[in-house]
């Protein structure tokens, strides 16, 4: 099997339900994801896995009416590292916060493994969730103390949780608020929110 980045966007009548449809009748299968809604258009990011690229395209292609942004093969994967640090930002949605955050952790030891962002319907308030790899106990607590400073002159919350298990994001925080495993990121970040 290829590994190919997908990145799309359509209505949501149906469409990324026919998307999914198409890429299961392929043979494809979809990795990683993340999915936006905007009223009623979605946006897509995902990893496929497939036969071949000509598959892969006839199946994306298949779907009337789907904006394909780029589609892209990978390289093939290598064991995953999965993230020891959970960070959370949250407050009013100001338009150097996510620069000011990416280049805090461009500038660390730390290497991001997921990040997600999220504001509310008016877009007022904001946050974002990351899972990092951090290599030592003092670039944890290094980078820790340089998100908590961030977060007071950018005037949000935030809270760093590390953990020594190699898990994901998405079951950290589900654990953490007694949620099914499966339950998207999303919904972490919406009741944060509210």
């Amino acid at each position: 099997m290829k590994r190919y980045a997908l990145l799309a966007a359509g209505p949501k009548d149906g469409k990324l339900t026919e998307l999914f449809f198409s890429l299961k009748e392929s043979g494809c299968l979809v990795g990683d994801s993340i999915i936006s809604s905007f009223g009623s258009h979605f946006a897509a990011a995902m990893e496929v896995l497939g036969k071949d690229r000509k598959t892969f395209v006839r199946a994306v292609n298949r779907v009337k009416g789907l904006l394909t942004l780029k589609s892209k093969e990978l390289a093939i994967a290598k064991s995953r590292t999965f993230g020891n640090v959970h960070i959370m930002l949250h407050g009013p949605n100001r338009p150097d916060t996510l620069y000011m955050v990416s280049k805090l952790l461009d500038g660390s030891k730390a290497a991001v493994t997921c990040i997600e962002s999220k504001s509310d319907s008016g877009g007022m308030l904001f946050a974002v969730t990351i899972e990092a790899y951090c290599p030592s106990r003092s670039a944890r607590k290094k980078l820790e103390g340089r998100i908590h400073s961030l977060a007071r002159r950018l005037g949000i919350k935030s809270s760093m949780t590390s953990w020594t298990q190699t898990r994901s994001l998405i079951f950290h925080c589900s654990h953490r608020l007694h949620l099914k495993p499966l339950q998207p990121k999303s919904i972490v970040l919406l009741l944060c929110l509210s």
